[in-house]
């Protein structure tokens, strides 16, 4: 369907919901086939079902059917209705006569639930098992609504790796390259492309909830500053290449050469189908190209290094260590792809506990029931840090006040324990909000700011350790009591006078001050000095 026509006819469908994943999807390149009553298909003089939006590609080969929901309720149900009654090819074959697609297409059954859950209701053999089902939700929606409005349409390349769908036939071009190594095993090519053909095969592996991707969110200001200075031709060429990978291709070179014979000239053939190859390191320099006018892309040849047959954990390896030299890469993005690591707690106890740490806090911030539930930003392609709690703060916090680890370790029963210190800290913070709820209300409340939660941890950690060596003999609970008791206005105004980690450890000290003087008895015996208990 030709696309102003395409527009009308999404623009007459009733449902808001609809028309908005209609025109995203238009808005990413794929042909609309058919929506609204066209979709309806009969078998005999009774109406038999509907599907929402069809939409092709044939660069891909393939038709794809879209429902679009919002109900909350059944779930799974409509969601198990849609796949079972499509995935007939019966059912195929009744949509392929009347929308009339080719029938070596393939399907892929999309099912939008845009309740706002995010959990898939349907069992693994529906979804994730079955390559052609997809069950995509609110967040996934407004993630490709977010690329396309900064890279237009070839943010589809995302869409694509997202549904895992790639052409039938997986074609290369032959490409003159200069071979090298990295390390002892890792072969490496070096050749030259346009930025309109690497956009067309290039996709980037962007980090979506709990998913293994690692790049940053793409900055809208940055692609537009970059390209602003293409368009007005005041920069010509990029000081670094481009460096990409390439997952679906083992061998990129027929006959590759020895170590000892690079670098050297030889013939490699680049896979440039849809997401074909995925960018380590660039990102923002290439889609700069993407909004500007096709000659832009045809005119410029970027230099490009392609690694060969590389694990997708070296190449998030590799774009740590490229970035913490460059554009600083942010700590809390540092820790997530950490976490994705297997570590070794005696040679790496470091990055051991650290991931750890980041385990304790996703569930604080995932767990419904939890008091930071939404409160923490961990990275992730939509995440807004604004009104948020870092992920860095909270691990930073944990680590340094011994709450897990190899030395003190105060709620740890043993270093695989993640469970025990959830539910403490969690406890901390369900205390606050009993004891002193004036100053925990909601992120940016004196105790949940980061000098806020320097002050409280250290408070809790003084606390376990005196309660440990016996120096004072009441719970966590009555210890809140007592803070109650001295928070104030007055006392938070000159807490926040307290400046760094050391104004954390003066404030600390302030407070267990007033603590002694108010109850004496129960204070006598505790020292805020670590290197006696």
């Amino acid at each position: 369907m030709e696309r102003g026509k395409a527009r009308t006819e999404i623009d007459k469908l009733t449902d808001p919901k609809i028309k908005e994943v209609g025109h995203l999807l238009l808005d990413l390149d794929l042909e609309l086939l058919a929506c609204g009553s066209q979709t309806i298909f009969k078998k005999g003089t009774r109406d038999f079902g509907q599907i929402d939006l069809i939409y092709k590609n044939q660069h891909v080969e393939t038709v794809f059917f879209i429902e679009v929901s919002t109900k909350t309720d059944d779930r799974g149900q409509k969601g198990n209705y849609f796949f079972s009654r499509w995935q007939s090819q019966a059912n195929i074959d009744m949509v392929q006569e009347k929308v009339g697609f080719p029938a070596t297409y393939r399907v892929a059954r999309s099912y939008f639930d845009l309740s706002g859950k995010l959990a898939c209701p349907l069992s693994d053999d529906i979804v994730s098992k079955n390559k052609s089902n997809h069950w995509l939700t609110s967040y996934d929606f407004e993630y490709f609504l977010d690329a396309y409005k900064k890279v237009g349409k070839w943010a589809k390349n995302d869409l694509f790796s997202y549904l895992n769908i790639k052409p039938k036939g997986l074609t290369s071009e032959d490409k003159p390259a200069i071979q090298f190594f990295l390390g002892d095993d890792i072969r490496a090519y070096v050749y030259v492309d346009t930025a309109k053909e690497l956009l067309q095969y290039c996709y980037i592996s962007r980090r979506k909830k709990d998913d293994k991707g690692y790049q940053r969110m793409l900055e809208k200001g940055r692609i537009g500053s970059i390209a602003k200075k293409i368009q007005n031709r005041t920069i010509f060429a990029f000081p670094n290449s481009i460096l990409i990978s390439s997952p679906d291709v083992p061998q990129l070179c027929n006959n590759p050469a020895e170590k000892s014979s690079c670098p050297c000239s030889v013939p490699i053939k680049v896979p440039n189908y849809y997401s074909a190859c995925r960018v380590i390191d660039g990102q923002h320099r290439l889609l700069a190209f993407a909004n500007l006018e096709e000659r832009h892309q045809e005119e410029h040849f970027l230099p490009v290094v392609v690694l060969e047959n590389i694990e997708q954990h070296q190449e998030m390896k590799t774009f740590i260590e490229i970035n913490s030299g460059q554009k600083k890469i942010d700590r809390n993005l540092i820790l997530v792809l950490e976490a994705d690591f297997d570590w070794d707690v005696n040679k790496n106890p470091i990055e051991f506990f650290e991931k750890e740490a980041v385990i304790i806090v996703k569930r604080l911030n995932n767990v419904r029931g939890s008091p930071l539930r939404n409160k923490i930003f961990i990275p992730e392609a939509l995440a807004k840090r604004k009104g948020k709690i870092t992920l860095n703060t909270l691990v930073t916090a944990i680590l340094g006040n011994n709450f897990i680890g190899k030395k003190h370790k105060l709620f740890q029963k043993n270093y695989n324990d993640t469970e025990t210190p959830y539910r403490k800290i969690r406890d901390i913070f369900v205390l606050c909000k009993q004891k002193l709820p004036r100053y925990c209300k909601d992120v940016g409340s004196f105790l949940l700011t980061n000098k806020g939660l320097r002050i409280l941890f250290r408070l809790v950690q003084i606390f376990e350790r005196n309660r440990r060596n016996k120096n004072i003999r009441f719970t966590l609970s009555t210890f809140f009591g007592h803070l109650r008791k001295i928070f104030n206005d007055s006392l938070i105004k000159r807490l926040e006078d307290f400046y760094g980690e050391g104004g954390a450890n003066r404030a600390v000290e302030e407070i267990f001050r007033i603590l002694k003087k108010l109850d004496k008895p129960k204070y006598k015996n505790l020292t805020t000095d670590l290197r006696q208990v």
